[in-house]
């Protein structure tokens, strides 16, 4: 038998994970000063752990960053069209 939650409540318990997780990420590679230092086994026990919380969830990016991200490629894309020259078929060339 399965028992729901109310919505209310995973979403507080999804938020103070995502905080939890965020904090930990923070000293991942850090020493105690927060200096750099080799990746622990305990590092990369986060890191394994956060990934899997962010594909058990499904969570990609917000739509904010999403539409942040369409503008950056646009903008490129754009560059990219102005940058190229004219083609010319080989045939012609020749």
């Amino acid at each position: 038998m399965s028992k729901t939650a109310p919505r209310g409540r995973l979403a507080t318990l999804h938020a103070k994970i995502t905080d939890v997780l965020t904090d930990a990420l923070e000293c991942v590679g850090l020493d105690d000063d927060g200096e750099k230092r080799a990746v622990s086994g305990d590092d990369l026990a986060v890191l394994r752990l956060t990934t899997a919380f962010l594909k058990d969830n499904d969570i990609t990016c917000d739509d904010e960053d999403t539409g942040e991200k369409n503008e950056k490629m646009a903008r490129l894309a754009e560059m990219r069209d102005k940058r190229k020259v004219a083609s010319t078929p080989m045939d012609a060339v020749h």
